[in-house]
């Protein structure tokens, strides 16, 4: 599997209108639009569950820290306790109700995150997405894109970049995305491939918390796509359905404090460097090759 790149284009360095012109970063979609969104790929017999779930959750992160957030969904305590067991329960992804949680982040968090990128100010003098425009992107990768919602809205940020999502195949969160894909335009694909290398940019929301050894998977992801770019939004000591409650780095189990130090430190002595955003408390963080500045 391949990405094609694109003739590179000539881009605004800072795109006109509120959030780089991206409709679905200044929608204010509520229950109604969940609804639309996931109707005919879950249950009929599950809608009305699944979308108060959405509301729960929305509610619920939208009144705490996210860095102290603990959850208390029937599906987060079933990830945790099969944790606790020493047998994660990788089958939470496959259950319609994480459609909720992929929901309410997107809304209260990951959607926030590209909000971020936008307004000169986050990065002066054009903002992070006006000096991705001034780098030149053809082809981003947004690794565990959930129902695709970021990918969606990826695809207005860069109208002429080839955008792909990668996520775990036969569930409905994937169904979701590839509902999406065909409407926006991007592509899905299960897993990443070192023939999509180099990407200009990868997109990385709340991706590697997701890995028992992130570390180890970050050397992965940088060794098979060579990103000229990234965008990385770490949650690594926010509990929530998939995450850890601690790390393996370097065969040692750490916290979450101590594995964002480990991540950071991978990606300097990889050659990449974390740039000076005003975005508040570096997240997301904007991290460029050195070979590409």
């Amino acid at each position: 599997m391949t990405i094609p790149a694109l003739p590179s284009a000539i881009h605004a360095y800072a795109p006109a209108g509120r959030y780089g012109g991206s409709a679905l970063l200044s929608d204010k979609a509520g229950p109604a639009e969940f609804r639309t969104l996931i109707r005919g790929i879950v249950p009929d017999s599950r809608l009305d569950e699944i979308v108060a779930i959405a509301c729960d959750r929305r509610s619920e992160l939208s009144q705490t820290d996210h860095g102290t957030w603990v959850g208390d969904t029937d599906l987060e305590r079933r990830w945790y306790r099969s944790v606790a067991n020493g047998s994660p329960d990788y089958g939470v992804y496959s259950d319609d109700a994480y459609l909720s949680d992929c929901w309410a982040g997107w809304i209260e968090y990951s959607r926030d995150s590209l909000r971020k990128l936008c307004p000169p100010k986050s990065y002066p003098p054009h903002g992070v997405l006006g000096d991705l425009n001034r780098m030149g992107v053809s082809t981003i990768l947004d690794l565990g894109c959930g129902m695709g919602l970021t990918t969606a809205a990826l695809t207005e940020l860069f109208p002429d970049a080839r955008v792909t999502g990668t996520n775990i195949p036969g569930n409905s969160q994937y169904s979701v995305a590839e509902r999406l894909a065909s409407r926006y335009g991007f592509t899905m694909v299960p897993e990443t491939d070192p023939a999509f290398a180099p990407v200009d940019l990868v997109l990385a929301s709340e991706y590697f918390e997701h890995f028992e050894s992130p570390i180890e998977h970050l050397n992965e992801v940088l060794d098979h796509l060579r990103p000229r770019a990234m965008v990385i939004a770490n949650a690594f000591n926010v509990s929530s359905i998939g995450h850890f409650p601690s790390y393996l780095v370097n065969g040692s189990r750490v916290d979450g404090r101590a594995t964002s130090r480990a991540f950071s430190s991978t990606m300097k002595r990889r050659g990449y460097v974390k740039l000076p955003t005003a975005i508040w408390n570096g997240r997301p963080s904007y991290w460029r090759c050195t070979a590409s500045l």
